[in-house]
């Protein structure tokens, strides 16, 4: 059950901040999806921003956080415009279509509203929060302005009932507005919150008064701890009602609280209140919240014992620069590959190998990002009081993508890590891939958890992927397949080819099977089988295959362990059974069909001189024929006869056959 507490204000004020919103901005998959949809309409305090303009950052790309897990976020593909971005959770998907600069009024001569109501499906919320741009135009004095403000927000309200959603009011959050005389921060001069709040009513539409929310909550943080949500510079502000990180993840708490304290009155309302997951705070801590009136920067700051502006380099005292024990751990039969994924050059952990989300595979390297994730992040410092995670576990990759690394070929576990440490998430799940299948869900909560597999390597190359958080990569050789086979002592005489397969030797191998087959064959088969004791005793006679002559053979070696687990395939090994000192005897003549019946067809031919043995293919396709592909092997004979036995082969269809 989750717990609100007795003043979730304060709490988000205290908990909430160390959570990350920033953006890696790609572009979001379109959406196949029958989730609740909430789109957001308004200016650049509720717009989603990338990276680049941090510190700044929107409340509407964080309202996420408060919808369970997330699944996926990046540039809206449904929209005209890069400001607009998608943020998919596990229950609920929000469309923020805010961009900055923007009035009601310009929103919709734009378009903007357009591709929304083209978008909307029953049961969506438009949540429309407008005012602060119209503001800094001048204020609705005038009844003439308020009228035609409350004429461009009637425009989304229709929107919304043509597509039976539901709009949703918002007020526009207070900014730095800060009363010295009085010691208290106070609306804006030229609010139109109360013209939002007119229309609220007269309409019987659900409002969120985030101007008093965020009032109240400014005042109980007091004029300097104010300042820690806004875009303060050293001098003063950039702009007294933009957002920081920690500014737009606690508004974000204000407009989700708000609306979950809403009547339930709208049922679309109330399917979104029943999908939000607010923070959980136990009482003691709320009462402590209460009666403290310190700088909640501070406060968080005591908590974790590490400040905002060094908690990315307390993770530990490794350089980042210096290279796990790459060349070391790639050798012996204790081989062991582990990789910790950084977020912008983050401390790695010691003993493993650092990459970057941006960091992609090469062959000269032999491994990274054959798909990159796009994002990370680094939450060293952010954990919960007395807990202690290493470097690995501190930073990931973010996103939806593939590591690649380049492997012998064999079976191996691998282990994959995944969580976000930070104090104040919700739980996440990230599905991971490995070779193309399916090796499980990782669901962590405030921690890095693991979730280990065995995986087969076949092509020379560990594919893993993963679509969401990926702190790190562990690989152990469980099984390698045997190394490159060969051979020598290649001979003949009249009972066949022979020759000494040679092979490397493996302390893992309890036995060995050699598989083989021609090479007009469909399938291998086993052709011979030693222990590992029978290797060493009788090396020679392991290791000594007899073939027949006039053909190609190939074969592949694989080896099992102790515990009955049969390796990948070795390479393939092919050679030619001919001895070129011997003549090449001529073709078989005279083939003819000697009877012909349902499933059966007897053939005979001229016998040959010096033959030992026949091969005889068929095809049921002319080699004139534009479809014709080849000839298929059916049998093999010492005589000059031949029964091809085959419950497919009728009497109304065609064989073409062929001796040699």
């Amino acid at each position: 059950m989750r717990k609100h507490g007795k003043h979730l204000g304060g709490a988000i004020l205290s908990i909430v901040f160390f959570l990350s919103t920033a953006l890696g901005w790609g572009t979001a998959k379109a959406l196949e999806t029958e989730k609740q949809s909430i789109f957001l309409a308004s200016d650049a305090v509720a717009q989603s921003f990338d990276e680049t303009a941090a510190p700044q950052q929107g409340w509407g790309q964080a309202l996420a956080l408060y919808f369970s897990d997330l699944l996926k976020e990046g540039r809206d593909p449904d929209a005209s415009y890069e400001e607009a971005a998608l943020s998919e959770t596990e229950n609920v998907v929000i469309r923020n279509r805010s961009a900055g600069k923007e009035t009601a009024r310009s929103f919709i001569e734009e378009g903007k509203l357009a591709e929304i109501t083209a978008e909307l499906s029953a049961g969506d919320l438009l949540m429309l929060q407008w005012g602060r741009q119209e503001a800094e135009a001048g204020g609705p004095e005038s009844e003439a302005a308020a009228e035609e403000f409350s004429a461009w927000i009637q425009q989304y309200i229709d929107a919304a009932e043509e597509k039976s959603a539901q709009a949703v009011l918002l007020t526009p959050f207070a900014s730095y507005n800060y009363d010295a005389e009085n010691a208290r921060f106070k609306e804006d001069d030229r609010s139109y919150a109360d013209v939002l709040r007119k229309v609220a009513a007269e309409e019987s539409l659900p409002l969120l008064d985030l101007e008093k929310a965020s009032l109240d909550l400014l005042n109980e943080a007091g004029e300097e701890a104010g300042k820690s949500y806004f875009l303060f510079s050293e001098t003063g502000t950039s702009d007294k009602g933009l957002l920081n990180q920690k500014g737009a993840e606690v508004f974000a708490g204000l407009a989700a609280e708000a609306l979950l304290a809403l009547p339930d009155q709208w049922p679309a309302v109330n399917s979104a209140k029943a999908k939000i997951t607010m923070p959980e705070v136990s009482e003691e801590n709320n009462e402590a919240r209460e009666s403290e009136t310190e700088d909640p920067l501070r406060e968080a700051e005591e908590a974790t014992g590490v400040s905002e502006e060094d908690s990315e380099n307390t993770a530990n005292d490794i350089d980042p620069d210096e290279p796990g024990e790459d060349e070391s751990l790639r050798t012996g039969e204790t081989a062991l590959w582990r990789f910790d994924f950084n977020h912008n050059d983050s401390p790695t952990e010691e003993g493993y190998i650092g990459v970057n989300p941006d960091e992609l595979y090469s062959e000269e390297k032999g491994y990274g990002w054959s798909e990159s994730p796009g994002n990370g992040r680094d939450r060293a410092g952010s954990q919960e009081e007395g807990k202690v995670f290493n470097s690995m576990e501190s930073d990931f990759a973010l996103g939806a993508g593939t590591f690649s690394l380049d492997l012998p070929n064999g079976d191996y576990e691998i282990t994959v890590y995944s969580g976000d440490i930070m104090d104040g998430t919700s739980t996440n799940k990230t599905p991971f891939e490995a070779e193309g299948k399916p090796i499980g869900t990782v669901s962590a909560r405030r921690s890095a958890e693991s979730l280990s597999a065995e995986v087969r390597v076949e092509d020379g190359r560990l594919d893993v992927f993963a679509d969401g958080y990926f702190n790190g990569l562990e690989v152990r050789p469980i099984l390698l397949a045997p190394a490159d086979i060969s051979y020598e002592n290649l001979s003949f005489d009249e009972t066949g080819a022979h020759f000494l397969l040679t092979l490397e030797k493996s302390e893992d191998a309890a036995s060995y099977t050699l598989y083989g087959k021609q090479e007009n064959d469909e399938d291998f088969a086993p052709v011979k089988g030693f222990t590992a004791e029978e290797l060493e005793a009788d090396d020679a006679g392991c290791r000594s295959i007899t073939a027949p002559v006039g053909t190609t053979m190939q074969y592949y070696l694989t080896q099992t362990n102790a515990g009955g687990v049969e390796s990948v395939k070795s390479n393939i090994l092919e050679i030619v059974m001919i001895d070129e000192d011997t003549e090449v005897l001529p073709a078989p003549s005279g083939l003819k069909v000697d009877s012909a019946e349902m499933g059966r067809i007897s053939l005979s031919w001229d016998a040959s001189e010096g033959a030992l043995r026949y091969v005889i293919y068929r095809s049921d396709k002319s080699e004139k024929d534009p479809n014709f592909t080849d000839y298929v092997k059916v049998g093999e004979s010492t005589e000059a006869s031949f029964e091809d036995m085959d419950e497919d082969l009728t009497t109304n269809v065609p064989y073409y056959y062929k001796v040699s």
